[in-house]
């Protein structure tokens, strides 16, 4: 294979997950990148400028993504002539993981009961007919965690396994209590702004444990989750909720600025959460130097939906 090929004017900035290679090294790692995988799965992948990730079809026409930052990290301690061998070995393992992952799915429930969790992405990412659409922009999907890799669950594996989705989805969310993550307060204390951090992958599955966490705040819980390894949340109390909300929002945002995060990309809107659904709004900026959240046209706009407008009839900010 012609690995090292460069292509005509391409060039493009080093993304910041990979960025110890150089120029010429990102390329020459993109244009491995893509030729192997073409080999591996069938019509190939696309690296795009910047992304984590290479999108392509197989053979049958089904897509998938290839995640692109732990190839670099696997290439990072490698001579470059190295490089063919190496992901060679990565994919080998790789066919090894999926083979078992295969095989637990096509094995009996009790064997995976354990190993299953919820996944948040982005709406329309998600296959497989068992996710959830949590609402705001995000679906839940649940996933059969490995060693070696995630696997959606599907609804022909609820069939051999004779469970219903209610019990898998119980199941996945009470597994999410043996996942690592720290609780903690952020920005002024005594603001009741909270801060989830832990595992990259299933901190904002944390979602599903909204009620828990916020201890049944009668009028729910304004939301940030910018990534998948970040949740910020504040139970709505009264009115400091024109205060918390772009601040929830602008520390968000900080945090998808910093190196690393575009993998684990979600959402920069503020979301409100309640009885398990997660809404859109927008909240003007009220106070001297507060950070707005609103639209790009309109940073002072209220854009609300009817039952969040109840909430502001509950807390007495409306007579509407």
């Amino acid at each position: 294979m012609s690995l090292f090929r460069r292509r005509a004017g391409r060039t493009s900035a080093v993304p910041g997950w990979c960025a110890w290679f150089s120029p010429d090294e990102w390329d020459a790692f993109r244009a491995l990148v893509e030729e192997s995988v073409r080999d591996e799965r069938g019509d190939g992948v696309r690296v795009e400028d910047g992304r984590p990730y290479a999108r392509g079809y197989t053979r049958e026409g089904q897509p998938y993504m290839t995640e692109l930052a732990p190839l670099a990290q696997e290439l990072r301690d490698h001579p470059r002539a190295l490089w063919p061998a190496a992901l060679a070995e990565v994919f080998q393992r790789r066919n090894a993981a999926v083979a078992e992952g295969l095989r637990l799915l096509d094995g009996p429930f009790d064997a995976v009961r354990h190993r299953l969790l919820p996944r948040v992405e982005p709406a329309g990412t998600a296959a497989g007919g068992t996710a959830r659409d949590l609402g705001g922009g995000l679906t839940a999907v649940p996933c059969l965690v490995t060693d070696g890799g995630n696997f959606t669950v599907e609804t022909a594996h609820l069939a051999h396994w004779d469970v219903s989705p209610d019990e898998l989805w119980a199941l996945t969310t009470h597994n999410l209590h043996r996942e690592p993550c720290q609780n903690n307060e952020f920005g002024e204390p005594g603001s009741g702004c909270r801060v989830l951090t832990g595992t990259g992958e299933w901190t904002a599955s944390h979602l599903l444990r909204m009620d828990e966490l916020t201890g049944g705040a009668p009028h729910g819980a304004l939301v940030s989750v910018p990534r998948t390894d970040v949740l910020l949340y504040w139970a709505i109390t009264g009115p400091d909720l024109f205060v918390r909300g772009p601040y929830l929002q602008a520390a968000g945002r900080e945090l998808l600025a910093r190196p690393g995060g575009e993998e684990r990309r979600l959402t920069t809107d503020l979301l409100w959460w309640s009885d398990g659904v997660l809404e859109p709004i927008s909240l003007p900026t009220l106070g001297p130097g507060a950070p707005h959240s609103g639209t790009k046209d309109d940073p002072h706009v209220l854009k609300i939906t009817p039952r969040f407008l109840e909430v502001l009839k509950a807390i007495g900010l409306s007579r509407g």
